[in-house]
């Protein structure tokens, strides 16, 4: 019954249990044995890693972790390898309005969040010019994320493009207005003040350098005794007397 509540948007047919039947002996040539039948059920037996949905959502918590630490490194490697995961939307060419729709917008949501942050970590490393053409396709597909609005303000910016930056708060704005009737929040707004301002605090500080482990140092060689061939240091100025007295004349000299 609960499977029919998610296949079919309205009432189920009459043919409902045949129809899910069906389907199951198409996804158990697929899948094997391990798609098992239980009375008015069915069991999936995975094993680790099997589940991308599972793999997605571990590998995005590490690189949460990773960003909130500071480690831009690690949590750009973590959060890339979960979107590598996704292979178009969730429930992408199945009927929307059924009872999984919640479900697929939730991980829909969930890829947004992830790519946001992996932008976040890379426009940490400085590859504000790298990354615009990547985060203009995301607030076109995207217009309501106000937080992918304020990642191109910033990169805008921060290569030198304040006309841009501040059309692209317009844009957000007209967006916002236009489909939901409100205006940006108070983050995209105060960033907006602050590009107007050329604030100080919106410039690119790169993060601390890593620190470098130096190689050991190779042993010393043998001490081996080397000649002394060169002449002796001069302890007395010699030659030139005449022009000597003249400098010493005029330095001690009354007159300047």
């Amino acid at each position: 019954d609960r499977l029919a509540g998610m296949v079919w948007r309205d009432e189920a047919p009459a043919s409902a249990v045949a129809n899910l039947r069906s389907h199951v002996a198409n996804l158990r040539r697929a899948l094997g044995d391990r798609l098992i039948a239980r009375p008015n059920a069915y069991e999936l037996t995975l094993a680790p890693h099997e589940l991308d949905v599972t793999e997605f959502q571990q590998l995005a918590g590490k690189g949460r972790t990773r960003l909130a630490a500071g480690d831009q490194v690690s949590a750009v490697e973590s959060l890339r390898a979960a979107l590598d995961c996704w292979r178009g939307a969730a429930g992408e060419g199945l009927p929307r309005g059924t009872a999984l729709a919640n479900r697929w917008a939730s991980l829909d949501e969930q890829r947004l969040q992830v790519f946001e942050q992996l932008i976040e970590a890379r426009l940490a490393f400085g590859e504000h010019l790298v990354l615009l053409p990547e985060i203009r396709r995301h607030v076109a597909t995207h217009p309501l994320r106000e937080r992918g609005w304020g990642q191109l303000m910033l990169a805008l910016y921060r290569v030198g493009d304040v006309p841009a930056a501040l059309t692209a708060y317009r844009d957000a704005h007209t967006a916002l207005k236009e489909q939901l009737g409100i205006d940006p929040g108070e983050e995209l707004a105060r960033l907006h003040r602050a590009v107007l301002d050329r604030s100080p605090e919106l410039a690119y500080v790169p993060p601390d350098t890593p620190i470098t482990v130096l190689a050991p140092a190779p042993a010393a060689a043998p001490l081996v005794t080397v000649p002394r061939e060169i002449p002796a240091d001069l302890v007395t100025f010699v030659g030139r007397t005449t022009e000597v007295a003249e400098v010493v004349a005029a330095v001690t000299g009354a007159a300047p």
